[in-house]
This record gives structure tokens, C-alpha cells and sequence, in this order.
């Protein structure tokens, strides 16, 4: 016997990303670029620092929901989750699905990131109090330090 989705009358989520970017043309019609759920910060030199200092990460957060079968007012709620555990307060956003059912909305989130920790950050998406998808974001902190051994270079 299957399992009812909760969301199985809709909204429907069509994308849910991070990209640097997003494009509207002047039809509505939208391009994303350089989707991003990963980002590596790269330190070199012989005073690269053990803990990685803060990141600042201009980033879009991307989403497109389609009405469904569930036409009218939603609340759409972004959670945001560090690597360690810790939660930064939640945005809410209200919106509007319009019939017909492939009706929808986009909703483009530009975020300035501060990013502290390495590890993996969690956006969660919520409609309505119920999840309805999780993004990634892996930040890798890499250090690299340069010495010279008889007039050749060589990274560690």
C-alpha cells in the first residue's frame, strides 16, 4: 500500500537551488548561473590561518513552486542550519497560487552569506509548517603552505 504524500494535491516544488545568480529577461523567463552546492576556501602561504576565517558568499536561492491542486495564500518559511547544529532565524515569505494547476510562482532569494564553519549548511523549505525539500551548501576550508627546498618550490 503506498504512502500518501502530503503534498501530493500540491504545490509542487519544480526547483529548489543555489546559484550566484539569477537572471530575468524581460518575457519572465529565467537563467540561472552557476549552480552552487559546494564552495572550497582555499588559504595560501606559510601564515594561513588553522581556523577558517569568515566567508562572505553573495549567493540566490532559487525556488519554484506550481499550484496544483491547492490554489490560494501559502506561507513559505527558509530555515537555515550550520554545521554545527545551530539555527539562524527563520524567514517567511507569504505567496499566492493561482489556478490552473500548472500556475505557479518563483521566488528568488539573494542572501550575503557569512560563512564561519566548515562543514555542510542546510536550507530548509517549508509550505505551510510541513517540509517540503532541503538544500546543501558544503563549505571546505583547505590551507596550503609554501616552502622552498634547494630553489624548488614544493605545497604541502
Amino acid at each position: 500500500m503506498p504512502i500518501e504524500n502530503v503534498f501530493q494535491e500540491g504545490p509542487y516544488l519544480s526547483a529548489a537551488f543555489l546559484c550566484e545568480r539569477v537572471l530575468e529577461e524581460k518575457d519572465g523567463v529565467k537563467s540561472a548561473m552557476r549552480i552552487v552546492d559546494r564552495i572550497i576556501s582555499q588559504v595560501h602561504g606559510k601564515e594561513a590561518p588553522e581556523k577558517m576565517p569568515k566567508l562572505n558568499a553573495p549567493l540566490s536561492l532559487f525556488l519554484s513552486l506550481k499550484t496544483g491542486k491547492k490554489p490560494g495564500k501559502h506561507e513559505i518559511k527558509i530555515g537555515f542550519t550550520r554545521p554545527d547544529g545551530s539555527n539562524a532565524p527563520e524567514q517567511i515569505f507569504r505567496i499566492n497560487l493561482e489556478p490552473p494547476d500548472g500556475k505557479g510562482t518563483d521566488m528568488i532569494l539573494n542572501l550575503n552569506l557569512g560563512l564561519e564553519q566548515e562543514g555542510t549548511y542546510w536550507f530548509s523549505v517549508y509550505v505551510d509548517e510541513l517540509l517540503l525539500t532541503k538544500i546543501p551548501l558544503t563549505l571546505v576550508y583547505l590551507t596550503q603552505s609554501a616552502v622552498k627546498n634547494q630553489d624548488q618550490e614544493v605545497v604541502q
